[in-house]
């Protein structure tokens, strides 16, 4: 039978298993797009019927397309993840690297992971020293990218990082609570730009990061 010229228009038009993100995004109808509640309702009918990468990509190429409260909708009915990045972006910013929760590790204390995992790159105390007192963590993660990085670095790098995000959790209560609160849930280092630590903009990459939160989270509920 005919689709009456009338009708209601559809959140997505012949929409079938299998389908990638590109494929549905052109067929969102762009009404759909400006009532956050229906936006919500046909992200609940996506979530079953294209992977995570996909998803993701869906979400980044209509973010513009939606309001504030579309957003955060659509990211609150994501049970199985969660998402973070920027130390400020939502309550699970804190598991960046660059949140300011600082600890003391290896006779040293740390700004933030960012901080430790930076100074690790090297073997000279002065160098590591610097890396420790930098005022922010981006000015730690321009310290260290200089030269004379020690032999095996990319080898100890994700080792480094576990011991890194385990001291930073263990030494400030709240955000351990935080962190056992997300149950078995997924966590993902949502950065656009890194494919190691993070998922990448394609939602493709390896969320290394999200990986160790994940790990340092079953050690934390075993030590309760």
């Amino acid at each position: 039978m005919e689709r009456s010229e009338n009708a209601a228009p559809t959140p997505v038009g012949g929409l079938v298993a299998g389908q990638t993100a590109g494929c549905l995004i052109g067929s969102i109808h762009p009404t759909f797009l400006s009532r956050p509640l229906d936006t919500l309702r046909l992200y609940q009918s996506l979530v079953t019927r294209v992977s995570h990468a996909d998803l993701y990509q869906l979400e980044l190429a209509n973010v513009h397309k939606m309001n504030a409260l579309t957003v955060n909708l659509c990211t609150s009915i994501k049970s199985n993840w969660y998402y973070f990045y920027s130390k400020t972006e939502n309550e699970y910013g804190c598991f960046s690297n660059f949140a300011l929760y600082g600890f003391y590790l290896e006779g040293e204390h740390w700004k933030t992971v960012e901080h430790y995992f930076q100074g690790q790159k090297f073997l000279d105390e002065a160098q590591r020293k610097r890396v420790a007192f930098a005022t922010t963590p981006k000015e730690a993660k321009r310290l260290g990218r200089q030269h004379g990085l020690r032999e095996g670095w990319d080898d100890m790098r994700d080792e480094v990082m576990r011991r890194g995000v385990l001291a930073k959790f263990t030494a400030n209560a709240n955000l351990r609570a935080l962190l056992l609160a997300t149950g078995e849930e997924e966590l993902i280092e949502a950065s656009p730009h890194d494919y190691y630590w993070g998922c990448g903009a394609k939602g493709t990459g390896k969320n290394c990061l999200g990986q160790i939160l994940m790990e340092t989270r079953t050690i934390l509920r075993n030590q309760a």
